[in-house]
């Protein structure tokens, strides 16, 4: 269906509380995490390796400016919930290349 010439997506009403239910189970079982504090001198492999020594990642990215400066933070995906969890407790205020990381799950931006 096409409103003022986009398409939107029409069905049916979801209660609020259904909504909510099903957004605490996604939250609960989160893969993606979130990375800040990370040193400017970190090589995208360094990460990667840092965060492989938990499990099987998807990706793992730090966010750079258009100069390819590192922006000091970025994000891991896992395949398991269990072993994102295991990192995010592990890895949280760890010190890497003389940083402590900030290490949690990653959040939609309207949490």
């Amino acid at each position: 269906m096409l409103l003022n010439d986009k398409k939107v997506f029409v069905g049916h009403h979801i209660p609020k509380r259904d909504r909510q239910s099903k957004f605490e189970e996604m939250k609960a079982n989160f893969t993606n995490i979130y990375i800040k504090n990370i040193d400017e001198s970190v090589t995208d492999d360094q990460f990667t390796e840092l965060f492989e020594q938990y499990g099987d990642v998807v990706s793992a990215t730090i966010t750079r400016d258009e100069t390819g400066k590192s922006r000091g933070f970025g994000f891991v995906n896992y395949l398991d919930h269990e072993v994102a969890s295991k990192a995010v407790d592990e890895l949280n205020d760890k010190d890497f290349h003389g940083k402590n990381l900030y290490v949690g799950r990653a959040q939609k931006k309207h949490e």
